[in-house]
């Protein structure tokens, strides 16, 4: 997932950095990619992208809800993007994921 995302800001945003993070905190994982590029208008469901060939957002979504996760896309038009994702993990340590 964050492989795609990374790809995504290279690919589309126009930003010259890309920033991510990943951090562990109560039994979550915190994954956030971040663009200071173009940004985009998120659809309200992800599935209309589908209609112009863009699908890598939209497998990134089935893989976190395959996971229990949350997904979260902000973005305008000139203003970057940032795709937050947060996957629940184990309480003893082994991600059963």
């Amino acid at each position: 997932m964050i492989k795609e995302l990374v790809y995504n800001a290279i690919k589309h945003s126009s930003s010259k950095k890309v920033f991510v993070s990943v951090l562990e905190t109560n039994n979550l994982l915190n994954i956030k990619v971040k663009d200071h590029g173009i940004g985009f208008k998120v659809p309200n469901r992800l599935s209309e992208l589908s209609q112009d060939n863009h699908l890598g957002l939209i497998a990134i979504q089935k893989r976190v809800n395959q996971l229990k996760g949350t997904l979260d896309i902000q973005s305008e038009p000139g203003a970057g993007t940032c795709v937050s994702i947060t996957l629940p993990m184990s309480e003893d340590g082994k991600d059963e994921n």
